[in-house]
């Protein structure tokens, strides 16, 4: 049954929700979306539970995206509307969790990517583990970093936001924590006595300031070297243009590894979106959670339309698995700006989400 794909423990005042697609990576499929939106909607106007604690299946996955692969097969049977709104719920989710009324843990042990992003960073509380493995590679399958990436990937330290989602770099363990991704670090075998502790609070699970505590008393001391080259990071991510990036690795290439493995990533995915996901980073740095939502709502919906190279990279990288996507465009060079600047036009009034920030809520995925 689609709702065995999404637990529900009640713990009393605390309600612990785990993601069961252990055999998919816990990746989120439309039932998945909205069985989750209906239960923090509920949640969010009650008083019960005071504290949601969200975890996934498995030893493997936190929660590894969104079930691209089901949106492709919608684009390629000529439904293109059924895969915008999934991005559409997806992405009412993410907001509506930004939102939330009461606090949220997520557990982010082990692969935590994309949609899984999307579920946790926009939440009061972020647990990271030795085990968790953080990245945003949708430029890898021709998508653009989306869930609100283009809000908090532009508030991270510098120009590491800008280095993540072209690159698709993965932070592991103390690093998402130590670049601003996740709140605390906390072994990863120390979690459920984590989550007995929490519902241990009784009616002060409640209390951000309790939850936060708790946590720190379980919290790692250990220290990452992730912001060891923000120096370089913010020089070389820091031009006004893509080109003008790929000009900088191309300088330092042949003396500096981490130039080489940069440039070699940013080559691997689509050259389109990755003029899209520069774009929307500079755009979003300037802009609400709402705003940067909508902004990527109209992105998402044009790319299942058919502009970029969303279908062809997962083709390539999640169905045939040939590595050998044929991008629209071959170089970053080739990208006409005018296509870019296309697909960044708002969508009609009757087209948007409709998102809204409440007044008296803090914005939790604020870095």
């Amino acid at each position: 049954m689609a709702t065995d794909e999404v637990l529900v423990k009640d713990c009393g005042p605390t309600a612990v929700v785990t993601l069961n697609r252990p055999r998919a990576l816990n990746s989120l499929n439309t039932n998945m979306v909205e069985r989750l939106f209906d239960l923090y909607k509920a949640w969010d106007a009650s008083e019960s539970p005071r504290l949601v604690v969200l975890k996934g299946a498995g030893e493997k996955a936190f929660c590894a995206g969104g079930d691209v692969r089901q949106v492709v097969d919608d684009i390629n049977s000529g439904n293109s509307a059924e895969g915008s709104r999934f991005f559409g719920k997806e992405y009412r989710l993410n907001f509506l969790l930004s939102q939330l009324s009461k606090p949220h843990v997520a557990f982010m042990d082990g692969v935590t990517m994309g949609g899984g992003a999307g579920v946790s960073i926009h939440g009061a509380f972020r647990v990271a583990t030795e085990r968790t493995l953080f990245a945003m590679p949708e430029l890898a399958i021709g998508l653009f970093p989306d869930i609100g990436s283009s809000y908090f990937l532009s508030r991270l330290p510098g120009q590491l936001g800008l280095y993540l989602a072209l690159t698709g770099t993965r932070l592991r363990g103390a690093e998402v924590r130590d670049a601003g991704l996740a709140t605390h670090l906390v072994r990863s075998e120390r979690l459920p006595e984590v989550e007995e502790a929490l519902v241990g609070l009784g009616e002060d699970a409640g209390d951000p300031a309790r939850v936060d505590g708790l946590l720190k008393r379980f919290e790692l001391g250990e220290r990452s070297d992730v912001l060891g080259r923000l120096g370089d990071v913010n020089d070389v991510f820091g031009r006004e243009t893509l080109v003008e990036v790929l000009g900088a690795l191309q300088a330092r290439a042949e003396a500096d590894e981490w130039a080489r493995e940069a440039l070699a990533a940013i080559r691997r995915g689509s050259p389109f979106s990755a003029h899209v996901a520069f774009e929307e980073l500079r755009r979003g740095s300037r802009m609400r959670l709402s705003e940067c939502l909508e902004m990527e709502y109209a992105l998402a919906k044009r790319f299942t339309e058919g502009y970029g190279d969303f279908a062809e990279g997962v083709r390539a990288l999640l169905i045939d698995k040939d590595n050998n996507a044929k991008w629209r465009h071959p170089r970053i060079e080739d990208v006409p700006p005018e296509e870019v600047r296309a697909v960044f036009e708002p969508l009609g009034p009757g087209e948007q989400l409709g998102l809204r920030e409440r007044e008296g809520v803090p914005l939790r995925s604020a870095m």
